[in-house]
């Protein structure tokens, strides 16, 4: 039994070496390049987006639902509170509006603080100064939005108000969300973001204005930087909101009972700040609230090593199994191949699709194992990330099943043949022609390291052969590994 146990653990850190070594450091240049061509098409970042979309979806059917403790709470401000109290116009009525944040800042005492999704600067010809002198009691409680960008769309007004703000010390971020084909991204914000700033108690109103003009392109519109922040699912499926219809006391005692760590305020009224989730149509507020929400619960996504490193086990034990799948197949079908034509129509017409779909159902698999991490430890390793590698493989290396998976053996076996007798045949090669070229030294040829009969090359094949063995060299062997340190060292 226990020599059953390690042949088999060599058997799969062989093959999880060979897709290590050969398939990433002396990969063909055709699969690389390939790779790389499809990742920039808008196909591939459509497909990648898909995959996020259906992780955050699993990653909800797997969350616990035990969350008796609210850490964030939208106040929605909904088309009753908006027609009634507000007087159905917008900008809101400031004095209205201190009436509902005051409400907020005696019913959320205890609270890190309060975000104020609302565009609070005021119309020429207005100071708003009982707003500002309220904020300005608690500078460091609140966070409100700055929606202009553009220099070209600010004003003397909204100037003068955001230096107001700023020099008492309250901060401000930007209420926008990257969105991807549509759907608003789950798993990325802007930095500078009202997530951001609200997270970063350091966060003074001169850094927002310094991310602003770094954003600014030449073309005049904006770049915004993206940065890691994966939203919380649970929350935007079913997060805590408070609906206000323009009655304040029964908003004080629902938030004062709820005792969350961060309010949202922001309007849900209309249609106009409605955006698509993997979930569903939501409010601006609502994403805003499940991006902090997933911050504060620690959602996080897992470094691109060990992304690849994922990607790389699922290779070993699909193959693995796909390879078991093939060689009974072969061992069935392949005798009567050359006679039979209903034979060969299974295995080179049929076969590649059954093959295809039970890539597909093992990459389904793998994404439900990652959910239930993501779901239990909050840590996400996308399975776009691996299904890149899964895909590449079925098209340009497996062939869509035609071609036989390798299966080199044991660990032993795999450094051997996949590692130093290429890496050896290649310099020595290189060494033997260059030797010919310039010393007029013949050398017996190699052929994986023998050596091998061949014909004595003239000068002129020498040099050919000595750049064309360090080209070899350089491509499958320095180049991949400097380009996979780069990809694993890369940002989120």
């Amino acid at each position: 039994m226990k020599n059953h146990l390690i042949a088999a653990a060599q058997r799969f850190f062989g093959q999880l070496l060979w897709h290590v070594l050969v398939s990433t450091l002396r990969g063909s240049l055709i699969f690389g390049g390939c790779m790389l061509l499809v990742s920039s098409t808008g196909t591939w970042k459509y497909l990648s987006s898909s995959f996020f979309a259906h992780d955050l979806q699993r990653v909800v059917a797997w969350e616990p639902a035990d969350r008796a403790q609210p850490r964030v709470v939208v106040v929605a401000i909904n088309d009753a509170a908006y027609d009634g109290y507000f007087g159905g116009r917008s900008p809101l009525d400031r004095r209205r509006l201190l009436e509902l944040l005051k409400a907020l800042d005696v019913s959320a005492a205890d609270a890190t603080g309060i975000v104020v999704d609302l565009d609070l600067a005021p119309l020429p010809g207005q100071e708003q100064k009982e707003l500002l002198d309220f904020f300005a009691k608690k500078p460091g409680r609140w966070v409100l939005a700055e929606p202009v960008l553009r220099p070209t769309d600010d004003t003397p007004t909204r100037a003068l108000w955001r230096d107001r703000v700023c020099r008492t010390g309250i901060r401000m971020g930007l209420p926008y969300l990257p969105t991807e084909f549509g759907y608003a991204s789950g798993s990325h914000q802007y930095r500078g973001s009202l997530t951001d700033v609200a997270l970063d108690p350091g966060f003074h109103c001169t850094r927002l204005k310094d991310t602003v003009q770094n954003a600014m392109l030449a073309d005049g519109s904006m770049g915004l930087t993206r940065y890691s922040a994966p939203m919380s699912g649970a929350y935007i499926k079913q997060g805590w909101v408070v609906p206000f219809d323009g009655n304040l006391e029964p908003l004080k005692q629902t938030v004062a009972a709820l005792q969350p760590q961060w309010v949202v305020l922001g309007g849900m009224w209309g249609t106009g700040d409605v955006l698509n989730s993997p979930l569903g149509e939501r409010y601006g507020v609502q994403l805003h609230a499940a991006a902090l929400d997933g911050q504060l619960q620690g959602e996080f996504q897992v470094a691109y090593i060990y992304q690849i490193m994922a990607a790389w086990l699922t290779l070993t034990v699909i193959s693995l199994l796909l390879a078991f799948v093939h060689r009974a197949l072969h061992a069935v079908v392949f005798p009567w191949l050359d006679t039979y034509p209903g034979h060969r129509f299974l295995m080179n017409n049929v076969w590649p699709v059954l093959f295809t779909v039970l890539v597909f159902l093992c990459l389904m698999g793998v994404s439900e194992i990652l959910a239930v991490v993501h779901a239990r430890w909050h840590g996400w390793v996308p399975t776009a990330t691996i299904a890149g590698s899964v895909l590449g493989y079925l098209m340009f290396v497996w062939n869509w099943g035609l071609k036989a998976i390798n299966s080199p053996g044991t660990i032993g076996t795999t450094l051997l043949h996949s590692t130093m007798i290429p890496l050896r045949a290649d310099w020595s090669s290189a060494k033997s022609a260059f030797k010919l070229v310039f010393f007029d030294q013949v050398a017996a040829p190699r052929s994986n390291g023998k050596k091998a009969s061949a014909p004595v090359m003239s000068r002129t094949r020498a040099a050919a052969e000595c750049m064309l063995s360090v080209l070899s060299l350089l491509l499958q062997t320095v180049l991949p590994a400097a380009s996979l340190y780069f990809a694993l060292s890369k940002t989120l």
